[in-house]
């Protein structure tokens, strides 16, 4: 089934063979493209493939022959954000709507930024609803335009879908901040029905972009409130020097409207400080393993989990650190032996040593048992192993990468493992499931 088409190819819907899971499978010819070009293309995907937050389409796999370049991404069923909102009685959301989709948008766009990855191509075509559902979850696609970018250095190259061009990407020398300008246009969108820069040419559309003037039909100028109104302002700033970042603008008090639920609907499960408290005793072999796993779940099966790391998430920006798990401690557990209690929990659950939990770390930290099915276990098996028969030291180095002050030796040891073993899809389950050490560290913390 093909689920879109594009300049270099096009993408189709495939079947893990063992698992019968679907996956789109984005085919991109190599063709006509210049070997420079496709050495961009290549560091771009090894630089994406890292990015790890609820609102960003996943990278499954990436494979390469002489013809094609072949990324395996998360299948979403619920459509794009256009044509939801072509669907919409009165072609515009309601503001808490909106609102809360912009936030969405933009927590994702600031965790791009924050890792150095510009999107450069946002627009409504380009948000994906997850599933069919009222209150799916959104995530942004097709990074194709995307580039990883070095901070304080301007970008030359022309990017972008006319209707959402920042007016500095047309002046031909621009930064992230053109990510932020299209997330306006977005809201303006969202709110209104139709774009706020409009023309019968793109001449006339770009005259108009560059500008930089637009307000809401008369209609519905009562109808939106004036933080909205200034957000879209901040956003839609043509002096780039005074436009929000995305970080920035996460803070816009407009997103105020999104907490008018109570305290204890939004706080986090003090049951995942509990999960916590198990993951930290595993072995560390387990919890390399656990994260490899929790990348082969469906979201349709960790929605409770990814609503919870949005709320662990205090400052919305993908990704958790030590102070955000301080006050879910401090709320929730008081304050003895607090300070000995989040050193290991960011010890043991930050496995790539970046001194912040990520989104795929909290969920290795928090899938329970019902989540160890035979499938996913193969699917994780598969994904470690490079023959798909037994994973080796090389294959373990090789998840832990380059950079990584872990002892793979040291970390075998720790399950009585040497540098020679090789590791079946037996001892595999066996080790994921063992729980030595565990039972002391729960009476450790058991008046937390």
């Amino acid at each position: 089934m093909i689920l879109g088409t594009g300049m270099n190819g096009n993408v189709v819907q495939c079947v893990h063979k063992a698992t019968k899971i679907s996956y789109a499978l984005k085919r991109i010819a190599k063709h006509g493209i210049e070997d420079n070009r496709l050495n961009q293309i290549r560091d771009e995907l090894n630089c994406m493939a890292f990015l790890d937050h609820p609102n960003i389409l996943r990278i499954h796999e990436v494979f390469e022959d002489e013809d094609r370049i072949c990324l395996v991404l998360e299948l979403c069923r619920g459509g794009h954000l256009m044509d939801r909102l072509m669907n919409q009685r009165g072609r515009f959301y309601r503001e808490h709507l909106a609102c809360k989709y912009i936030h969405s948008i933009l927590t994702a766009v600031a965790y791009c930024h924050a890792n150095n990855v510009v999107h450069r191509d946002l627009k409504l075509e380009n948000i994906l609803f997850e599933t069919e559902k009222k209150d799916s979850e959104l995530k942004i696609i097709d990074f194709g335009l995307s580039r990883c970018f070095v901070p304080n250095k301007k970008m030359h190259s022309p990017c972008g879908t006319s209707e959402y061009v920042a007016p500095e990407v047309l002046a031909g020398k621009y930064d992230a901040k053109c990510d932020v300008w299209s997330v306006g246009v977005i809201a303006f969108i969202l709110l209104s029905g139709a774009p706020p820069f409009v023309g019968n040419t793109d001449s006339e559309l770009f005259t108009s972009i560059k500008a930089g003037q637009w307000q809401f039909d008369q209609n519905l100028l009562n109808s939106v409130s004036a933080d909205a109104k200034d957000f879209i302002k901040q956003c839609l700033n043509k002096r780039v020097s005074k436009r929000f970042s995305a970080a920035e603008a996460l803070k816009h008090k407009w997103f105020l409207l999104l907490k008018s639920g109570t305290v204890e609907e939004g706080a986090p499960s003090p049951v995942l400080l509990q999960r916590f408290s198990t993951f930290v005793v595993r072995t560390w072999l387990a919890k390399i393993f656990i994260d490899v796993l929790s990348h082969t779940l469906h979201s349709t099966d960790i929605t409770e989990l990814r609503d919870q790391f949005q709320r662990f998430d205090i400052n919305g920006t993908g990704v958790i650190s030590k102070e955000e798990l301080r006050v879910i401690v401090k709320t929730h557990l008081g304050s003895e032996n607090e300070e000995e209690f989040l050193n290991a929990l960011v010890l043991n659950m930050d496995i790539d040593q970046t001194g912040k939990i990520s989104y795929h770390e909290f969920l290795a930290a928090t899938i329970n048992r019902k989540h160890f099915t035979d499938q996913n276990l193969h699917l994780a098996f598969e994904a470690i192993s490079h023959n798909r028969e037994y994973i080796t030291s090389q294959d373990i180095q090789k998840l832990l990468g380059p950079k990584s002050t872990h002892n793979v030796d040291v970390i075998l040891q720790e399950v009585g493992l040497s540098t020679d073993s090789q590791i079946d899809f037996e001892m595999f389950k066996s080790i994921l499931n063992g729980q030595d050490g565990m039972n002391s560290f729960l009476n450790k913390y058991e008046d937390l």
